[in-house]
């Protein structure tokens, strides 16, 4: 699944690697982490952003159109709405 997913990123001229499954080397190394599912997605947050005082950007869609999740936000909406212009203007 990781390689679908990492073909059809480049595909998009996103580069994409793929980095196993150690968390550490992403976090160094990536601007997204693309998790295999929902429930490892949500323990990636939790430990990153929830623990690890990282920046929470929201939860981006590329695929067809470019969208950001920010349903995890309760102040502040600056990051989200960056990440989708940032996103949005990719796609151009």
């Amino acid at each position: 699944e990781a390689e679908y997913i990492v073909a059809q990123l480049k595909e998009k001229k996103i580069n994409a690697k793929w980095l196993g499954y150690a968390i550490e080397k992403a976090v160094d190394k990536a601007n997204y982490i693309v998790p295999p599912n929902g429930i490892i997605g949500n323990f990636i947050w939790r430990s990153i952003i929830g623990f690890g005082g990282g920046v929470d950007l929201g939860d981006p869609g590329l695929i067809d159109e470019v969208f950001v999740d920010d349903s995890k936000y309760w102040d502040d909406y600056y990051q989200p709405i960056i990440c989708a212009v940032a996103l949005a203007n990719l796609k151009k």
